[in-house]
């Protein structure tokens, strides 16, 4: 019987053991969207970087060795002034991606992807690869850890309606041994399956994304079992 827990923020990883577990790193208002959009767009890798000087530093040692470089990311959601891409889905799409490792600094989902470093393996999770996700879980084996990275320290409506989807998809599969959180999280999920992109958008971070011009990346970032990708990050990377 599998067993697991969930962070509702980044912050609660302090009170976390990550050691041997599998660890689902779920940011779907944006950065867990936009890295699986930079997958299925050919990128080679994806380096998650917690600064702006660390992606700048890192872009002019990568060109150094003769990588095809870009550096991403976004502060308060709006695209960081000078980089190539901000953190959005639609951005990703429209660009050929083909062999291009991307630097990728953003406000709270690189930051859950470092936090989770000595985990047994750390997978990227969202609503667009939800089933897949939970058919790795299952091969995987392991006690799962969600890290539900949150919005400015707070609790987010669409993270913790993925870690439902995964948990209600690998119930599937497996016998779950679940929290009372994880319970209402794939209780919230089943009942709100069919009409996602509506429920979110009531949700505080999809008006917040409206108002700054990013409506567009809700209706791909709800878009349930859109990806088969999982990228997984290993040795400092994210790879598919």
């Amino acid at each position: 019987m599998l067993k697991l827990d969930i962070c509702l923020t980044v912050e609660e990883m302090n009170k976390k053991d990550v050691e041997g577990k599998a660890v689902v790193v779920i940011d779907v208002f944006r950065a867990s969207s936009t890295i699986i959009t930079a997958v299925e767009q050919g990128c080679r890798s994806v380096i998650p970087v917690l600064s702006e000087a660390e992606a700048w530093a890192r872009m002019g040692e990568l060109k150094n060795l003769g990588m095809d470089v870009l550096i991403a990311g976004e502060r308060k959601g709006i695209k960081i002034p000078g980089f190539h891409l901000g953190n959005s889905p639609t951005e990703f799409k429209e660009r050929n991606l083909t062999n291009k490792t991307i630097l990728l600094t953003t406000s709270n989902g690189t930051r859950g992807i470092h936090g989770a470093r000595g985990a047994g393996e750390i997978l990227i999770g969202a609503l667009m690869n939800a089933g897949a996700v939970a058919k790795d879980l299952s091969d995987l084996g392991l006690d799962i850890l969600y890290v539900c990275c949150g919005r400015l320290g707070e609790f987010s409506l669409e993270d913790f309606l993925a870690a439902g989807a995964i948990t209600y998809y690998l119930g599937e599969r497996e016998s779950l041994r679940l929290s009372d959180v994880l319970l209402a999280s794939a209780g919230l999920f089943e009942s709100k399956k069919e009409d996602i992109i509506g429920f979110l958008e009531k949700g505080e971070h999809s008006s917040y994304l409206q108002k700054i011009d990013y409506g567009e990346d809700i209706g791909i970032c709800s878009s349930l079992n859109s990806s088969s990708w999982v990228p997984r990050y290993q040795a400092g990377v994210i790879k598919p």
